[in-house]
């Protein structure tokens, strides 16, 4: 599995406090074993939000009101929001 980080992503990620920074440097790296050993710690609620054509888009809880979104297709995952509940909602529906 390939893992890719868009731009978008990245500057989403700079914006947030040094502190929740390391959450979701954390977050990703759970995600990444998570697609090794298919085992995830209980607090990360690894979730599939949608399935289509495009691949299929999934969701890992940060913290209480942040969310790491990403994209899986074929054998490479795009890591594409991490936002909130709204901010999930939107990608969603744009995704459709």
């Amino acid at each position: 599995m390939r893992f890719w980080y868009k731009r978008s992503f990245e500057k989403a990620c700079q914006r947030h406090p040094l502190q929740t920074q390391r959450l979701i440097a954390e977050t990703l790296f759970q995600v990444k074993v998570w697609y090794q050993t298919q085992q995830a710690p209980v607090g990360l609620r690894i979730k599939k939000l949608y399935q289509g054509s495009n691949g299929k888009v999934f969701e890992a809880r940060v913290s209480l009101d942040l969310r790491l979104i990403w994209v899986e297709h074929q054998e490479t995952v795009w890591f594409s929001i991490v936002g909130s509940h709204e901010a999930v909602q939107r990608f969603i529906r744009s995704f459709r």
